[in-house]
């Protein structure tokens, strides 16, 4: 009998994270149109109520960036490629889950939304560890050749400090809700609180996937992701602009947080994508 080995381990493991990728691209294609294009008719369209209008457009922001990394995931044919990002969603998840059973009272049970929203928040945080842990094991025996371009030790230094600052700040919003609906740029309750700290883990945990694998084709996708995330997130804030009615200083902090973000993650891509700066950040990489 044939033994089976380590290509077709991975065959097998990217086969199974291709098909819940593939599962998912619908779910959260849909949860962005609905949020992003009618954040008015969450009470009719959604898992629950959502006021103003500022959160459920950043909330469909995000579900577009998991829109394209899920996308990504249905394309890749490496698995060390998707691993860290397949980390970041088990945490996105667990926390979305938690705060439904926090705040159960307040979701929409005669929706369809809110059952599918359920199934996802409580099957998610099992299945995606699993994968996550199959794609990093499966990406050690990977046969694709080492990648010349490398993110530079001041670039990975940047997006671990601002990853672990992002991390830090959703966690503390998670367990005290309350500061963030006395400090936030627009108006949020408890559960809407959480829901946006579940968003902001996910991006910092992104940009601390560099810390695990330098490469950038590593951690790509996930930039990417984050990429995408921001731009309809500052999109979305211009359209909701009259919903930024918080402290100045929060409304101040958030849209420039979101600028410089933006432009340093597009700066890190069109570094590094070319292959002709290959080399050269090879060099001059630490």
């Amino acid at each position: 009998m044939k033994e089976w080995g380590e290509p077709e381990r991975i065959a097998v493991v990217l086969k199974a994270t291709k098909v819940t990728a593939l599962v998912i691209i619908p779910v959260l294609c849909a949860a962005f149109v609905i949020l992003f294009f009618f954040p008015g008719r969450t009470d009719g369209l959604w898992a629950w109520t959502m006021k103003p209008d500022m959160t459920p457009i950043t909330m469909g922001a995000g579900y577009l960036g998991g829109a394209w990394f899920f996308t990504r995931v249905a394309l890749n044919k490496h698995p060390r490629r998707v691993a860290g990002g397949l980390g970041a969603a088990t945490i996105f998840t667990l926390l979305l889950g938690v705060a439904t059973f926090i705040h159960w009272e307040k979701f929409n049970y005669d929706h369809i939304s809110f059952w599918a929203w359920l199934s996802l928040y409580v099957v998610s945080p099992v299945l995606l560890p699993i994968l996550a842990l199959a794609n990093w094991r499966a990406g050690a025996a990977d046969d694709e050749p080492a990648d010349a371009a490398k993110i530079p030790a001041w670039a990975r230094t940047m997006l671990a400090v601002v990853g672990g600052v992002t991390v830090v700040g959703a966690a503390t919003v998670f367990a005290a809700p309350s500061l963030a609906v006395e400090t936030w740029p627009w108006t949020v309750t408890d559960l809407t609180a959480r829901a946006l700290s579940a968003y902001a883990a996910f991006t910092g945990l992104f940009l601390l996937t560099p810390l695990l694998d330098r490469r950038w084709t590593s951690v790509r996708i996930g930039i990417e992701a984050v990429t995408v995330g921001l731009v309809m997130t500052g999109i979305g804030a211009l359209r909701a602009r009259d919903d930024l009615k918080g402290p100045d200083a929060s409304v101040v902090g958030f849209a420039s947080t979101l600028l410089a973000l933006l432009a340093f993650v597009v700066y890190l891509q069109l570094r590094l994508s070319r292959p002709r700066n290959a080399a050269a950040v090879l060099r001059t990489g630490p």
